[in-house]
């Protein structure tokens, strides 16, 4: 897990002071190692750098680069957080021994272990320990197919010298980040966007359109623009291929492939899910540093604690009195407070629990650090979550193994009521009814809210219209015609349950989860594991049918089945799903003040909010929907340096 960074120009050559910057800015992803390369189309130099592990044999610094090492056309930045084989074996950027291809790589090859003993009976030999090594040999054996033999999260780019070519490819379900500017003969890319924006060339303006939809629907991820205009994003479980011409000092190509998606056609009753999901948690439990649980007593954290503790056990009958586990806690909130719950799944195992009750003294200092880090909107609520991550990475843990997938997967949010519900009473109305007297006993929706979800939900127009009629008073008019209902709507727009679970699992609510997953635990030096989102778990958990997943009225059916043995019933058969909220009010009354009322009188985003009604609405609801937006607006233009 680390932080890369990439800087490629035929024309003006590598800035080395740009490519310092660009893994400089994201020191938070990788404390433990630091590297670079120089590459031309001859030879390779490396480079070390105030963090590079004291074990390294590379020692002199970028800036003593020698100007024919400077006149590459290519430079690798990178930043390490150890994991897997926590020596210096581990550095990179790293080539192979003929100098062929050289790779910077973020995030984890979980199988490395099973394809590095495949890759040694066709006569590899290795040198190290690492993932990264494996990976690189993976690709020299079979070309950019080798991504299909890997399950993990990445984001990686390979200098292929001989084949003249920067091989990009980031993971299926897109866990691990990968950001790039291209312009004609000039391409830079990292795993985030602040790496970008150190880029002189890179013009910082918002992407007004994708601002639009953004906050308008509260819709984010569902395509490959960002919120800068210049800046995009490579797509989960697609490759990225910029071939060159050494000679004519230029990119030839830009091929982008798709080489994996979901299917979610076929429909078949199975218990296959069952036995991948328990190998996807046995593979995210290999580390080298230690590895904890978050737990909120939820279905989809409590399932995964179980399996651990299951699997584990047998082979250590005390691991998990050993365990980590941890939960954010809310005194006198019982909204958002959930430690009970998890409370009796750590008894039921006896884990090493840790109850984090997240505060701050000045909260607007922590939400402006949050936008800095999520790099786009982020409610109130989630600043709890992020602040307990803080305290987690306080305890020593690195690897935090979580629940988030499982709700896509296993139909665990409400609006898969509406769709579930539609899709039934096409086929069989009575059925229907029945179901929908069970969906009101066994989860926090009443009937009123039932038929809300059916009609929000199902009706995409009705979802469009109202949110449109909604933002009339907030923004400016002008502003507003950015936003496209004719590309919005078939986004939302859901044929049946199928099609929002392959769209909320590809294009909109997965990706958005991922990334900040990624942001929030490498902002405090941590890695996220994700079970529920190993391709093969998703493969067979999708043909299952809906009626197997949604049974008289609960979601999760089968999850839910799995911890009967072992967890008390109160967690089991749980109906009031939280989904680590936290009390947004809480932090907004927090809020310095005297900040605000600069941000109010002097705002940097005033170009797209109807200021009066702000201004009211701080006085009026200060931590509702409306401030939301506005504090988001404002405080990400301001840490990014943007003007309207």
């Amino acid at each position: 897990m680390c932080g890369i960074a990439g800087y490629l120009d035929f024309d003006r050559k590598v800035n080395i002071e740009i490519l310092k910057k660009m893994a400089d800015v994201i020191r938070h992803r990788g404390p433990d190692d630091e590297g670079y390369a120089l590459f031309d189309s001859v030879k390779s130099y490396h480079f070390s750098g105030r963090d590079t592990d004291k074990g390294c044999s590379i020692t002199r610094k970028l800036r003593e680069a020698s100007s024919q090492e400077k006149a590459g056309f290519l430079g690798f930045g990178y930043r390490r957080l150890s994991i897997i084989d926590v020596s210096s074996a581990g550095h990179q950027p790293m080539e192979d021994k003929e100098n062929e291809i050289a790779i910077v790589f973020n995030g984890e090859i979980y199988n490395y272990i099973e394809l590095r003993d495949e890759l040694e009976k066709l006569g590899v030999q290795f040198g190290t320990n690492t993932d990264t090594e494996v990976l690189l040999a993976s690709y020299k054996i079979w070309g950019e197919d080798c991504v299909t033999h890997f399950n993990g999260m990445w984001s990686f780019a390979i200098f292929d010298r001989k084949n003249k070519k920067l091989f990009c490819s980031r993971d299926r379900l897109g866990a691990k980040p990968f950001y790039y500017y291209l312009a004609g003969n000039h391409f830079v890319f990292g795993s985030e966007i602040k790496q970008i924006c150190q880029d002189n060339l890179l013009k910082r303006q918002i992407n007004e359109k994708r601002l639009a939809a953004t906050l308008v629907l509260r819709i984010q991820d569902y395509s490959e623009e960002t919120l800068l205009s210049e800046v995009f994003e490579l797509p989960g479980g697609y490759n990225m291929t910029l071939q060159f011409d050494f000679l004519a000092h230029k990119i030839t190509k830009v091929i982008k492939k798709k080489y994996w998606d979901l299917d979610v056609s076929k429909v078949e009753k199975n218990n296959r899910w069952y036995e991948t999901i328990g190998d996807s948690i046995r593979l995210r439990l290999r580390s080298d540093v230690p590895v904890g649980v978050m737990v909120s007593g939820g279905v989809d954290s409590s399932f995964l604690l179980n399996e651990i503790c299951k699997y584990k056990n047998v082979e250590d009958a005390s691991y998990s009195s050993r365990l980590d586990t941890f939960t954010s806690c809310y005194k006198n909130d019982s909204k958002n407070d959930e430690s009970y719950y998890a409370q009796l799944v750590n008894r039921a195992w006896g884990t090493k629990e840790h109850l984090i009750y997240p505060d701050e003294a000045d909260t607007l200092s922590a939400y402006k650090k949050m936008i800095w880090h999520y790099e786009d909107f982020a409610p109130f609520s989630t600043l709890g979550a992020f602040m307990t991550l803080k305290e987690v990475a306080k305890t020593g843990v690195k690897v935090v193994i979580n629940g988030q997938g499982g709700d896509e997967s296993m139909l665990g949010y409400e609006r898969y009521y509406a769709y579930f519900l539609l899709d039934l009473m096409k086929k069989n109305p009575r059925a229907g009814i029945k179901q929908i007297s069970s969906i009101i006993h066994h989860s926090k929706l009443s009937y009123k809210e039932l038929v809300g979800y059916m009609f929000y939900f199902g009706m995409p127009w009705v979802r469009i219209i109202r949110n449109k009629i909604k933002s009339r008073r907030l923004y400016k008019k002008k502003f507003l015609r950015h936003f496209s209902t004719k590309e919005m709507l078939p986004i939302i727009k859901m044929k049946n349950l199928n099609a929002m679970i392959y769209k909320e699992i590809r294009k909109t609510q997965l990706p958005h989860i991922l990334r900040m997953e990624d942001r929030g635990y490498m902002a405090y030096s941590m890695e996220s594991r994700v079970p529920f989102i190993d391709y093969r778990y998703l493969e067979e958990v999708v043909k299952i049918p809906p009626m197997s997943k949604i049974q008289n009225g609960y979601t999760k059916y089968l999850l839910r089945e799995k911890m009967q043995e072992t967890l008390p019933n109160e967690v089991v058969w749980r109906k009031n799903k939280n989904g680590w909220s936290s009390p947004g009010k809480r932090w907004v009354d927090r809020f310095d003040k005297n900040e605000v009322e600069k941000m109010l009188q002097s705002p940097v985003a005033e170009k797209y909010f109807n200021m009066p009604y702000v201004r009211q609405q701080w006085i009026k609801n200060p931590s509702g929907k409306e401030m939301e937006a506005f504090f988001f607006v404002e405080i990400f233009m301001r840490e990014f340096h943007i003007t309207a």
